[in-house]
């Protein structure tokens, strides 16, 4: 699986922090990703529901690291699957 996201805040502070916790965000991502059942990826309501799990991982480190705000929004700007 090949994936590119975006994620969307309201707040500067969670810009800042995404970048500077890149790593470890991108890390919890694929491991996110390796749990997911390919077939449930081909409905709308799978890929749907890793948005949301993507948005709970994203706003679990960042809550660890004391930001104030969250990533509100998480859209797939890629997705390959094979």
């Amino acid at each position: 699986m090949k994936l590119a996201i975006s994620l969307m805040a309201e707040n500067e502070q969670v810009i800042t922090a995404v970048k500077k916790h890149n790593p470890v965000i991108r890390n919890n991502i694929l491991m996110l990703l390796s749990t997911q059942d390919p077939e449930s990826l081909k409905t709308t309501e799978g890929k749907t529901q890793l948005q949301s799990e993507i948005k709970e991982a994203v706003n679990k480190i960042l809550t660890e690291r004391k930001v104030a705000s969250n990533v509100k929004g998480v859209f797939f700007t890629d997705l390959v699957m094979q």
